[in-house]
């Protein structure tokens, strides 16, 4: 690794090793010193320390990297908020469900559903409010986390309920984002689609108009997003804290 920085000297790097070995990469990248934009695939670590330890090297070595949350920046996503803006104003609760029929043998690549697909679920919620480090945590059983989470607004604070799992025997990749007035926005990320469910009874749905495989979809946006926006790796931080 330290051979090839020095010879392609890179303008920028990914990270997307096996998700246990995050945090030794971003390690041996950052103590060589280049380059100065590197974009980890989400997790950034298993661990919250080693989540510190990597944002902190990180800026001590004035190297922007930031974690790359190829979910929050799936084509359903970005047109609910680009077309849904002022509906999304008054959300009162958001369910987000992330669920993989993987093996127990995933695990030494992805870790586990959490830090697989809950990050995923954490990264796309807070897309939509916006999530702080306090909060008050109601309950957390198994693949299951269920918090209120402060967010502005008249109402001071969203109640949001993350679900994965790898143990189902059929792919779900579904947020639920319920509005002040009984409107429902219904986002199907395996399909990616939206369907926004009115108050007054009327349907509105969207799908992507792309060909393209939904993963590249997803990560054309969000290069053009890391690589175009100041660095945010205080939302890494805060985002990790959460998960971890």
């Amino acid at each position: 690794l330290e051979e090839m920085l020095d010879r392609l000297a890179p303008d920028f790097v990914v990270i997307a090793t096996p998700t246990p070995t995050h945090a030794e990469v971003c390690r041996r990248v950052v103590a060589v010193g280049a380059p100065k934009t590197v974009l980890v695939e989400k997790p950034l670590a298993t661990m919250m320390a080693e989540v510190d330890e990597i944002l902190d090297g990180a800026e001590a070595a004035a190297i922007d990297l930031r974690c790359l949350y190829h979910a929050a920046y799936g084509p359903e996503v970005e047109w609910a908020l680009a077309n849904l803006g002022q509906e999304l104003q008054a959300v009162t609760s958001i369910e987000s469900e992330f669920a993989d029929p993987y093996s127990a043998a995933d695990a030494a690549t992805y870790g586990d559903s959490w830090l697989d697909s809950g990050i995923n679920a954490l990264s796309i919620v807070s897309r939509f409010v916006s999530v702080e480090s306090r909060f008050n945590l109601t309950e957390v059983r198994e693949n299951t986390f269920l918090g209120l989470f402060g967010a502005g607004g008249a109402s001071g604070g969203v109640r949001i309920k993350l679900t994965t799992s790898w143990r189902w025997v059929n792919v779900s990749k579904v947020t639920r984002v319920d509005l002040r007035d009984d409107g429902i926005v219904i986002l199907n990320h395996q399909a990616m689609l939206v369907r926004y469910c009115r108050s007054d009874g009327s349907v509105q749905t969207w799908t992507s108009p792309s060909a393209l495989p939904r993963l590249t979809q997803h990560y054309v946006a969000a290069f053009r997003h890391e690589l175009l926006r100041s660095a945010r790796a205080g939302r890494d931080r805060l985002l990790h804290a959460l998960l971890l």
